[in-house]
């Protein structure tokens, strides 16, 4: 086991005796409580484990949806740009067509 590791456990020993010295009558006490508490941090650590592989497993089929959703928001952004030359054209037509009907009316 690694210093850094040696050094968690002392300090979770330690963060879980000492919570438990507030709470039990003694020493002993205090000991048997640890094996509950380990009990309860490994079901945590190993739910977030679980949820962090599901996430992860979720996030690759995203991946997946993505790339093969990209050539479709290719041309859909292709045809949007060509949409907007259109209409940009139309607008100047209108606005010269406009232009011209309110000169002959004046």
């Amino acid at each position: 086991m690694s210093h850094a590791h040696s050094n968690f456990f002392c300090m979770l020993r330690w963060t879980m005796l000492k919570h438990v010295y507030k709470q039990g009558p003694n020493y002993l006490s205090a000991v048997k409580l640890l094996p509950d508490r380990l009990v309860g941090l490994r079901k945590l650590l190993c739910n977030a484990a679980t949820k962090l592989l599901s996430t992860a497993a979720q996030v690759e089929v995203m991946q997946r949806e993505l790339k093969g959703l990209q050539p479709i928001l290719a041309r859909t952004s292709q045809e949007v740009e060509d949409m907007m030359v259109v209409i940009t054209n139309d607008k100047k037509e209108a606005g010269v067509s406009v232009g011209h009907k309110t000169s002959t009316i004046a």
